[in-house]
């Protein structure tokens, strides 16, 4: 285990040093010769690449066949031409795939609080809300493949009979059709919201992009993580308020502004398409500390309908 631990740290390390060498040899100088990144600079480590800054642009480079960008890219393309709406609060994208390396541009917009970003959140959503897919009005789990990838990770860590608890309330929820299914961004929060030049909003980090996702997934992501922003509690403790019902007031609020009501059955549901997003697109692996709360709260909720329905 020690050997292997070793083994992992050191490849890291050769892989970081591997990165680094490969951007200040090649990716900025060719940056630089062809006229698009000017004095000052800077550069910062990204999921399987990095990101170059500068006043005006930003750069997205891949730095491994498991990059995003090419995924960001394309989400960006697909929901633009499907919804010409959207133009005015995605970022200007343009990609570039040059023999050694990609890359993707685009303007770099401006940070801005939390709380600026829940009053921007609201119009944001509302306008998303509009983007629908008419030919669509309810999802079955086969249809996602975040739902199918995180029900796998549950069915591996647990026994069976869980497993069905977590199913049934999922398949309830997606029966229910008390969704809405069009566009949805899959990493709605807050520190993915910025302004232009002009105050507008813009919704960045296009790469969990669904356009036939359910909607009130984004709203409940951005209530978790806006409790991440203010305590650091991380969404997997977070959700077991929503699970039992002891929502604090502000988040509550919040979900309400963007005209969604918590319920069970959307937190269940919430709880394995985020479970199945991050294993799938980034090879988070979750653990059954890390799950175990809000998988106790759903084994609860399962032996009282159990005990009510017998005589």
């Amino acid at each position: 285990m020690l050997l292997k631990r070793t083994y992992s740290y050191g490849r890291r390390k050769l892989g970081a040093l591997w990165h680094k060498l490969f951007l200040c040899a090649l990716v900025v100088p060719w940056l630089r010769i062809r006229g698009e990144l000017s004095k000052p600079y800077s550069v910062h480590p990204a999921y399987r690449g990095a990101v170059v800054v500068e006043q005006k642009r930003l750069y997205k480079v891949a730095l491994g066949r498991k990059s995003t960008i090419a995924i960001e890219y394309g989400n960006y393309v697909q929901a633009s031409q499907r919804w010409p709406e959207l133009h005015g609060i995605l970022p200007d994208c343009q990609f570039h795939d040059e023999f050694l390396f990609s890359y993707l541009t685009m303007t770099r917009y401006q940070p801005i609080g939390l709380e600026r970003a829940i009053v921007h959140a609201s119009n944001l959503y509302q306008l998303m809300r509009t983007c629908r897919s008419p030919e669509t009005q309810t999802i079955a789990m086969s249809d996602s493949e975040e739902l199918g990838a995180g029900f796998e990770v549950i069915s591996q860590l647990y026994d069976d009979a869980t497993s069905r608890a977590v199913h049934e309330h999922v398949e309830s929820f997606l029966n229910s059709g008390d969704y809405h299914v069009g566009f949805a961004h899959g990493d709605f929060h807050s520190r993915n919201i910025m302004v232009d030049d002009c105050g507008k909003p813009r919704l960045i980090d296009l790469d969990c992009i669904r356009l036939n996702g359910i909607q009130e997934l984004d709203a409940l992501y951005f209530v978790l993580e806006m409790e991440w922003s203010e305590s650091g509690a991380l969404w997997y403790r977070t959700i077991v308020d929503f699970l039992c019902g002891s929502v604090p007031c502000n988040p509550k609020s919040v979900l309400s502004g963007f005209g969604v009501e918590n319920s069970f059955a959307l937190g269940v549901t919430y709880l394995v398409d985020r479970i199945g997003q991050e294993s799938r697109n980034f090879g988070f692996k979750y653990t059954r500390e890390m799950l175990g709360p809000a998988i106790g709260e759903i084994q609860s909720v399962k032996r009282k309908s159990r005990g009510a329905s017998q005589p």
